[in-house]
């Protein structure tokens, strides 16, 4: 990162208003500490093949520990013209895993095949040091790496409905239920709800054959991620309306009583925008991100030598594909793609991938 230097970065500007002299303003802090991070990286493999070549397959075992990595760690206000982080070397993290790989001729005679290919991979990280403790900014926006959890750990509010005012509440780390203007400062207010990257994952392939036809049929699967459903989390001010805005805010709370039925914030009174990012960012819209996707499909033909021969060809292969075809099962219940969750605060909407269509023509001379 060139951001990154040793030394004081200015960055010259214009003329003063006031008194005619130049300016300059710290673009970064000096960083004399900063040094390179170190990763290492113990692995354990295994090829194996079976059955004359029928049954084959890999196993992968590995062990990363990576030290001294860089991470934003908040400094002396002091240096607020630059901000008041700055990167240093505070993070530890170990990753541990294992990847599994199989590959089997079911049926190999000669006019019917069928090969499956089955890819397994687990992974687990964690954060086991880091020199910043938990601070307001985490408590306010879930922005840290925190010890002992996961580097992609999604964290969430415990939800406790609302208040008389329409204002989002939560439990404290004593469960007690607190309104949105009440600052939290304690882990035992914030819940752990899963990792954003699936633990899980892998693929199912099967290829078939029959004569001079063949189709091959992929599939793919994550097992174990969570994602924050995208509710509103702002709402539509000034003749602006967000893209993210959803149904949810027909269901707001809008008069005295409304808290009996509903758990949507109103948008009115001084903490209404913390009260909503509260309920945006609470468990109540936590949602599981397993599914199972069917990524291509393909079916080819291969014309008889002699039909080649015709035209003074080797051989001809005809061919088409799909790909993208969207997913078979997913376990949340609100149609979301788990892959195309977009941001809770964007304006840009993350649509799936469309499916691509192709067909060709390979001809060998």
């Amino acid at each position: 990162n060139q951001d990154l230097r040793p030394f004081t970065n200015i960055s010259l500007g214009s003329s003063d208003g006031q008194t005619g002299l130049p300016t300059a303003s710290v673009i970064s802090p000096a960083n004399p500490a900063l040094k390179w991070e170190n990763t290492y990286v113990t692995n354990f493999g295994i090829d194996y093949g079976l059955l004359n070549g029928r049954l084959s397959g890999t196993i992968d075992l590995y062990n990363k520990k990576g030290t001294d990595i860089i991470y934003l760690l908040e400094v002396n206000p002091t240096f607020l013209g630059a901000g008041n982080t700055i990167n240093r070397n505070g993070v530890t993290m170990s990753n541990k895993g294992i990847d599994l790989g199989i590959n089997g001729a079911i049926v190999d005679s000669k006019n019917f095949g069928w090969n499956m290919g089955v890819n397994f991979s687990y992974n687990t990280n964690k954060v086991t040091s880091n020199l910043l403790k938990p601070t307001t900014s985490f408590y306010s926006s879930f922005s840290g790496q925190i010890v002992g959890y996961a580097s992609d750990a999604i964290f969430a509010y415990r939800n406790a409905g609302l208040d008389s005012l329409g204002w989002t509440k939560i439990y404290d780390q004593n469960g007690n239920k607190i309104r949105s203007n009440v600052a939290v400062t304690d882990m035992g207010a914030i819940k752990y709800a899963g990792r954003r990257t699936a633990p899980v994952y892998g693929s199912l392939q099967n290829t078939f054959r029959y004569k001079n036809w063949s189709m091959f049929v992929l599939a793919t699967y994550s097992f174990g991620s969570v994602f924050r459903a995208p509710v509103a989390t702002q709402y539509p001010t000034s003749r602006k309306l967000y893209y993210n805005t959803s149904g949810d805010i027909a269901k707001r709370w809008q008069n005295a009583g409304d808290e009996t039925k509903t758990i949507v914030p109103g948008i009115a009174g001084s903490y209404a925008s913390v009260s909503v990012y509260r309920y945006a960012y609470s468990d109540v819209n936590i949602q599981p991100g397993d599914y199972i996707r069917l990524r291509e499909i393909s079916l080819s033909y291969q014309l008889p030598s002699e039909m080649a021969g015709k035209v003074f060809a080797k051989n001809i292969k005809i061919s088409g594909a799909v790909r993208n075809l969207g997913l078979i099962w997913k376990k949340n219940k609100l149609g979301i793609d788990p892959d195309y969750v977009p941001a809770l605060a964007s304006t840009v909407l993350h649509l799936p991938a469309t499916p691509q269509y192709n067909l060709m023509l390979n001809v060998g001379f």
